[in-house]
């Protein structure tokens, strides 16, 4: 069966087996064995994302040596383990020496920085045209981090994940040129302290993508001053609404193009209320309240009406470029809330995701 089919349907196949979530290399090894036409596309899946360990270093090295396909072509993501440490990643760097990952455009590093840093110039070698840098590290010194990034002079993004930075002395210097742009990652806490010292620098450091795990910072503090700054870079914007959140930051980032707002105990539509009318984002194409917890429903039958209100915010001259807007909702009210949406439904815009009620 597997040489009847078109390449191409072999790719969309192999494809559902590396998701966001998880890769199924198992399978994926398997379905390389099916016959000639479909190992390259489950090598293409199998090599796309690679982890580098001290467990699986030799194999990785035979394998590229060994295999007829040219696995380091299919290379897009190199994983540094936190399992690499101390001398093993001095081994390991050794080893790779000349090896080229010519199409590699992510690097994802766990291990600490200043092992990452005593190589960094190595690894810029082994994958020179790197798009994005990403560090998930617990202790991170944001002076190195910004030394670091010298070496990679294709890097386009810098993306702090879940970091905790470890402030011995603010940066010294910026970053090597302006068209580095940050992806943050982190909660107001630590954002806060970043802004802290990034400020200072100039040119301050521009953000291209903000993801809280809490509330937007006030207009006050140090990362609403940065916000105030730089906000109109900032395309994609992630954070949490509560009562009595502060949104005022939000004027300041007029070039979004995606707003996730996460709503814990508010209700969507009093929400939409008060933020739609003052939010003045033109490029704006995707706007989301996710993971809504149950209980801000428990009294939103009886303001259906209102999203009539909300479906015209949305299709207001502010928002011409408004293309998808998503909200999860009681199953109970999805179609009621269709039905108040006549504008947002005509677009083809509108998204609702059933949520079962609990208690």
């Amino acid at each position: 069966m597997g040489p009847n089919l078109p390449v191409d349907v072999v790719y969309v196949i192999l494809g559902h087996l590396d998701t966001e979530d998880s890769i199924d290399r198992q399978t994926l090894g398997a379905c390389g064995l099916v016959c000639t036409e479909w190992t390259h596309p489950s090598r293409y899946y199998l090599f796309r994302e690679v982890y580098l360990s001290d467990s699986n270093l030799e194999l990785l090295l035979d394998l590229i040596e060994t295999s007829p396909y040219h696995i380091i072509s299919f290379v897009h993501l190199l994983v540094l383990s936190s399992a690499v440490v101390g001398g093993l990643l001095d081994q390991s760097i050794a080893k790779l020496g000349p090896l080229r990952l010519p199409n590699a455009s992510d690097l994802l590093t766990c291990i600490p920085c200043d092992i990452f840093a005593r190589h960094s110039s190595g690894l810029a070698q082994i994958c020179p045209n790197l798009v994005r840098l990403t560090f998930a590290i617990n202790t991170l010194p944001l002076e190195r981090i910004f030394e670091v990034a010298r070496f990679f002079p294709s890097v386009g993004s810098i993306c702090f994940r879940h970091c905790g930075f470890d402030h011995v002395q603010p940066p010294k210097n910026p970053l090597p040129v302006q068209r580095h742009a940050l992806a943050l990652d982190m909660d107001r806490f630590f954002m806060q302290k970043f802004c802290h010292h990034v400020l200072p620098l100039r040119p301050i450091p521009v953000v291209s993508s903000l993801r809280l795990s809490g509330l937007l910072p006030e207009p006050t503090s140090a990362a609403g001053n940065y916000l105030r700054q730089v906000g109109v870079n900032l395309h994609y914007l992630e954070f949490c609404a509560q009562p009595g959140f502060s949104d005022d930051a939000l004027k300041y980032c007029t070039g979004l193009r995606h707003l996730v707002i996460r709503i814990y105990s508010i209700s969507a539509e009093m929400l939409c209320f008060r933020i739609l009318p003052h939010l003045r984002c033109p490029n704006l194409t995707t706007l989301t309240f996710g993971e809504i917890a149950p209980t801000s429903y428990l009294c939103s039958a009886e303001p259906l009406e209102k999203w009539r209100t909300v479906d015209e915010f949305l299709t207001h001259e502010h928002f011409p470029n408004l293309c998808t807007f998503t909200i999860a909702s009681p199953w109970l009210f999805t179609q009621q809330l269709r039905h108040c949406m006549p504008l947002s439904v005509a677009r083809g815009m509108l998204h609702v995701i059933g949520v079962r009620l609990t208690g």
